[in-house]
């Protein structure tokens, strides 16, 4: 006999029932939709959050911009004061240095002056004040108390008055005039001088 080969029995699956695939197949369409529809929720809140997040980063980097605008102007306010105190700082260094050294009229010297030796140090000291205003004195350019006074810059030759230019004498009633018209006595007497001139 001849060697008979035993099979195991298999189970053959049954074919699927066409109502269960149909069923099957629209529980997958439904669950698709559904996953879908969250999806497209999802993106357009996810696009209304990456809105929102724009327009604040856009508002915060106007406010940002605004913000070194006002810090830039703020600098340079800042920056023009120093200066104007550096320069009343020194012009007042000026007028003390004058009035040491015997000046007649102190607040003139500053102007006088050449301030491109002059420094202010970190703790507000002032440096090269004493020199420049030493050297107006050496040239003679400012009158100092006790000595002959400086040369009119009036025109006059070597700064001599001009003879008969201050010789008219005022009387008492003639200052009252004067100082009720608010004119200096020297204008007046000038005036009067001329018109005695034009009598004559």
């Amino acid at each position: 006999m001849a060697d008979e080969i035993e099979t195991p029995d298999v189970e053959t699956p049954e074919a699927p029932d066409l109502e269960a695939l149909q069923a099957e197949l629209e529980k997958t369409r439904k669950a698709l939709k559904e996953t879908n529809r969250e999806a497209a929720e999802r993106r357009k809140k996810l696009e209304a959050y990456e809105k929102a997040e724009s327009e604040r980063q856009q508002a915060e980097m106007t406010e940002l911009d605004r913000m070194r605008a006002e810090k830039d102007a703020a600098d340079k306010r800042a920056e023009a004061a120093e200066a104007r105190a550096t320069q009343t700082l020194i012009r007042s260094a000026f007028i003390a240095e004058a009035a040491k050294q015997g000046a007649t009229h102190p607040a003139d010297v500053y102007a006088l002056a050449d301030t491109s030796g002059v420094e202010v140090g970190e703790d507000g000291t002032v440096a090269g004040v004493t020199e420049a205003v030493k050297a107006l004195v050496d040239a003679g350019r400012i009158p100092l108390a006790g000595k002959a006074p400086a040369p009119k810059l009036d025109g006059g030759a070597g700064g001599v008055e001009r003879p008969g230019a201050n010789d008219t004498k005022l009387t008492p009633m003639e200052l009252d005039l004067a100082k009720k018209l608010g004119i200096s006595a020297e204008k007046y007497a000038q005036n009067k001088a001329a018109l005695q001139a034009a009598q004559a």
